[in-house]
């Protein structure tokens, strides 16, 4: 009851205050708004531990955390950025992730304070220059009730959406002061999330081509995209980053996750329609907006100026979108919703209208609503209405007074020790894990020496299976290696990462095997007389796809099958058509498993199925090659022939060892 009389009331001010033109109270109305917004989206907790994980549901649980532990251990080892480690996210990811182990304390404050100068700056400028007062206020509020505390993951976008509005801003109300947040963002977000940064990039030289041609200011812009580039080589340096590898497979970790993440759920899929809808609603209206209007074609200036605003906000648009419905279950659906409005606020000056009666704010006001309703329907699954966080910052201050060096790490001493007799074999030497639970490894006081992908599923190209395949064939190779036979999306976990089992079975023999927290393990020892696994090159030859073709012992298989030009277009604007593995056993039994074209091109192997841990340690020994199952054939079908070309283009390899 009192928040709607504070609305009505200050819908009346606003109104009062537009009329009369009163800028001085309009500047402080603003600074008090986007102070408090700014305070209400300040983070909760300056940093969170490394703690022991749940032993229910264990190995599953391990694969978000062990990745999150590994961006602070890699900095800790001394690895180098794109060629010890590759990973979508950057050096700068534990920053957002609050991952504090290994870290000062000092760049969390920087981190945090920039992000409080920039929030409160976008509300402040938003509301100030916002022809529609009212609009630009129920945008803040929407923003503030909506966007998390705690972004983790998600911040990359939100990093990206405060650059467009700098950028905006740039474009309508020149200041060479707004070059430096362009600058500072942009560097930040090329460390932060290889992919977004590398979008980034391109549009502050886009938007720094467009200043260059219409504004006097030439040097100082000019010398904004030098010192851009001179932070990112300096950055690189200091952070330990070889550029060309971190570019290199931070975009094949992006190209394969589109191949093969998919996971479209009920729920998710219910949500599909009110996402399409907002896209292209708020497309149309931009596009209405931008083009339809008296002076748009008066001046090449104000023309090129609004095709590029167009441009980055549909930019915008894609990369959400891309970001739901790539792996299309309901969390990362709902997070579109989530920062929808915060999109409408960082362009502020497309979705604002002097009037209040105005058709155009009918459809702002929808394209407002229709977030907050899906969003409010699917609280459960984001933590966005948390106000016990966005009030008290008691927990943050806490924190920080508590800080000290050891303050990130909290794993000891746990409940999740591995048999005494497997931590001695092991020692202090080197070790790996398969599939991807690296966090059991430092809850064990282990020597873990991570593989380049360090998480199994994450090999989705052949790039990024060469790289653990060199790696796997060197004398880095690590003495030990934890091993489970498992994937996700039922995926067949032999040919997740295929030439590293092939090395695993060549190179390794099974000291031990045991069952860990549920999960059925081998703890395999490199052998003494290791030695590199090699392909010898024997054939190549057409057949058409969803024919079988039968395993030979000892021979490597590498398929090339590719999209048509619909396949493409589906790629690009939704995810990769599907692949479906068939493997099989008998005429009568066939297990089928989801993989992609990368994968396939990665290759197989294999006249024998594995389909747990026992079958894998028999095929380590052969005098247990009995007890596994013979493969009869492999078949790659696609899931809707439509999408791709007739043929499949297969290369045969000879097993050298």
């Amino acid at each position: 009851m009192h928040s709607s009389k504070f609305l009505s009331l200050f819908i009346i001010v606003m109104m009062t205050v537009t009329d009369k033109q009163s800028r001085k109270f309009l500047k402080i109305v603003a600074f008090f708004l986007a102070l408090a917004g700014a305070y209400l989206l300040f983070p909760a907790y300056i940093y969170y531990s490394f703690v022991p994980l749940p032993q229910d549901n264990y190995m599953d649980a391990s694969l978000d955390p062990s990745w999150l532990i590994t961006l602070n251990y890699v900095d800790i080892k001394g690895l180098v950025w794109g060629k010890d480690f590759c990973f979508t996210y950057g050096p700068l990811a534990y920053l957002p992730m609050r991952n504090i182990w290994g870290k000062g304390v000092i760049p969390f404050l920087v981190y945090d304070l920039f992000y409080f100068l920039n929030i409160f700056l976008i509300f402040f400028l938003s509301f100030y220059k916002a022809k529609n007062k009212i609009i630009s206020f129920l945008l803040i509020a929407v923003s503030v009730v909506m966007v998390p505390v705690y972004l983790g993951g998600e911040s990359a976008l939100v990093w990206f959406l405060i650059l467009l509005f700098w950028f905006n801003l740039s474009l309508t109300d020149y200041n060479r002061l707004y070059l430096i947040p362009q600058v500072l963002i942009t560097a930040g977000l090329f460390f932060l999330k290889f992919n977004t940064g590398l979008i980034a990039l391109f549009i502050f030289f886009l938007v720094l081509l467009y200043q260059l041609l219409f504004k006097k200011d030439r040097l100082y812009i000019a010398l904004s995209g030098v010192l851009l580039l001179v932070i990112i080589y300096i950055s690189a340096v200091l952070l330990n980053v070889e550029l060309w590898g971190y570019m290199l497979s931070g975009s094949h970790i992006v190209s394969g996750y589109n191949e093969i993440m998919s996971l479209l759920t009920p729920d998710a899929a219910e949500l599909l329609p009110a996402m399409y809808a907002v896209i292209i609603a708020s497309v149309l209206f931009a596009g209405i907006r931008l083009l339809i209007s008296k002076r748009v074609w008066a001046g090449k200036e104000l023309l090129l100026k609004n095709l590029l605003t167009g441009f980055m906000f549909c930019c915008a648009c894609f990369i959400m979108y891309k970001q739901a419905s790539v792996r299309a279950d309901i969390s990362h659906i709902i997070y579109f919703f989530v920062f929808f409005n915060f999109l409408m606020l960082c362009f502020f000056g497309l979705f604002n209208s002097l009037r209040l009666k105005n058709v155009l704010n009918i459809v702002v006001l929808a394209l407002m609503a229709i977030p907050l309703y899906a969003v409010t329907n699917n609280r459960q699954v984001v933590d966005v209405y948390n106000f016990d966080d966005k009030l008290s910052k008691k927990y943050y201050i806490t924190k920080l007074r508590e800080f000290t060096p050891g303050a990130g790490l909290q794993l000891y001493p746990n409940d999740n020790q591995l048999p005494e007799d497997i931590k001695n074999t092991i020692g202090n030497s080197t070790v790996d894990v398969y599939p991807w639970n690296a966090y059991m490894l430092l809850e064990n006081k282990l020597n873990y020496m991570p593989r380049p992908v360090m998480q199994s599923y994450a090999a989705y190209t052949p790039h990024l299976e060469d790289l653990n395949y060199n790696y796997y064939n060197s004398g880095r190779a690590p003495q030990y290696v934890l091993y489970t036979y498992k994937s996700i999306d039922n995926r067949y976990a032999l040919f997740d990462e295929p030439k590293l089992n092939l090395i695993l079975l060549k190179n390794y023999k099974t000291v031990s095997s045991f069952n860990h927290l549920g999960s059925d393990m081998l703890l395999l020892q490199k052998r003494e007389e290791a030695k590199p696994v090699k392909l010898e090159f024997l054939k190549e030859y057409k057949r058409p796809h969803s024919v079988d073709f039968h395993p030979e012992e000892n021979i490597y298989y590498e398929i090339t099958l590719d999209n048509n030009t619909e396949g493409k277009i589906k790629s690009i604007f939704e995810h990769a058509p599907e692949v479906t593995l068939y493997v099989k056993e008998t005429d009568d039994i066939m297990l089928a498993h989801r993989t992609s074209l990368p994968l396939v091109q990665s290759g197989l192997f294999s006249d024998k199925i594995a389909a747990n841990t026992a079958d894998f340690k028999n095929l380590m020994s052969n005098d247990s090659i009995a007890k596994v199952r013979t493969a009869k054939s492999y078949n790659v079908t696609p899931n809707d022939k439509s999408y791709f070309k007739d043929m499949l283009h297969i290369k045969e390899y000879k097993i050298i060892h």
